[in-house]
């Protein structure tokens, strides 16, 4: 199952290999450049004496992938949290876990073991997969509001969106407890 979140986009249609084998799960507004691949399985089994899928090729029709238990593997669902940027061309190997307002640069591969080092508000880059900065000001917006931006009505949204895009938090912040009572009411009368 692909569920993909409110406000998030592409320009181009995102590549999802071995849907079958797993959830994909995108968070909200998030950004999807251009070439970037989700492989939720496909796993060749590295426990075999060979890789190779040799009932495809000696007896294609008595049997398909489903017959042999753990082939093609997987190493789980994929989960990409809310404001994260994936750059074009970036390759997400499946089991693996993008947290909130992460930054994916272009060409980078993230793998399973990944999950380790991987922050809120990081920027990483690479093959292997490095960490090259933090978004400060968005992890100091996060910090300072007990509802996270992307979870407020769209109305809020909407109205403050300009002030999201700039770098300075403390407008966001000073927005947010001027309408924090609204903010919470108006989401616990949409989860009802």
């Amino acid at each position: 199952m692909i569920k993909i979140g409110e406000a998030t986009y592409s320009p181009t249609q995102l590549l999802v290999n071995y849907a079958e084998q797993g959830n994909l799960t995108i968070g909200k507004f998030c950004s999807i450049g251009t070439d970037v691949r989700v492989y939720l399985g496909g796993n060749h089994r590295s426990d075999w004496l060979t890789t190779h899928p040799l009932h495809k090729y000696f007896n294609p029709k008595d049997h398909i992938d489903s017959d042999i238990p753990g082939y093609p593997g997987t190493n789980g669902d994929v989960t990409i949290g809310n404001d994260v940027w994936l750059a074009d061309r970036v390759v997400i190997h499946s089991g693996v876990i993008i947290p909130n307002g992460c930054i994916i640069g272009s060409d980078s591969v993230v793998r399973e073991y990944d999950n380790d080092f991987l922050n809120e508000f990081g920027i990483y880059l690479g093959n292997p997969l490095q960490k090259v900065g933090t978004r400060g000001q968005a992890a100091l917006l996060h910090l300072k509001l007990s509802i996270p931006w992307w979870d407020w009505p769209m109305e809020y949204i909407k109205e403050i969106y300009p002030l999201l895009q700039a770098s300075d938090y403390k407008p966001v912040v000073e927005y947010f407890f001027f309408n924090k009572e609204k903010i919470q009411d108006e989401i616990s009368r949409n989860k009802t």
